[in-house]
């Protein structure tokens, strides 16, 4: 578990439901037992991201979900990577730093980058004063078919509408309508 209360905050559930409906995720590697959004979840350690013990039998179709504390986002980018190689599809929750390294790793591993809006207000964790967000988020798929260059990112209005083209799918497919 992270020492740091703010990177514990818990993704909304109207956020969430988009998700879910859209992409179906099997296991939360980023939980705690209060605030997990799947039946597996793991807890929220960048050190110690145990994807491999997750069997894809055990997810209902291989899809990680990771909304992780934005303070170091470096090592959930090389782990979101790793599992994808491994042939998961991985969704990674960040926010738009688009100059950290750390972005630019992440975009050039994502299979579809998505510009989030309107701002997500996530949910403090207990004793953390609710605040306003600051920035924009972004949604980071990164599948084990790898990079698609020919639909990289997308604006998405999560509160109006949903991805149409469900499920795994390569570059050859029309993604955005």
């Amino acid at each position: 578990m992270s020492d740091k209360p703010k990177d514990c905050w818990e993704t909304p559930p109207d956020f969430w439901a988009w998700i879910a409906r859209n992409f179906d995720p099997g296991v939360d590697i980023c939980a705690t037992k209060q605030n997990a959004k799947c039946a597996l979840y793991s807890p929220f350690d960048s050190n110690n991201w145990p994807w491999r013990t997750f069997n894809c039998v055990e997810l209902s179709n291989g899809v990680i979900w990771c909304n992780p504390g934005y303070s170091d986002l470096r090592p959930w980018v090389r782990r979101a990577i790793e599992a994808a190689h491994d042939g998961y599809t991985v969704l990674l929750l960040t926010h738009d730093n688009w100059n950290a390294e750390w972005f630019r790793l992440a975009y050039a591993h994502a299979s579809e980058v998505y510009l989030l809006i309107p701002r997500i207000h996530f949910l403090p964790a207990p004793g953390v004063e609710a605040s306003t967000p600051r920035n924009n988020n972004m949604l980071f798929v990164l599948r084990p078919e790898g990079a698609c260059a020919m639909y990289k990112m997308r604006p998405i209005d999560w509160t109006r509408e949903n991805i149409h083209v469900p499920g795994p799918r390569g570059c050859t497919e029309e993604v955005f309508p």
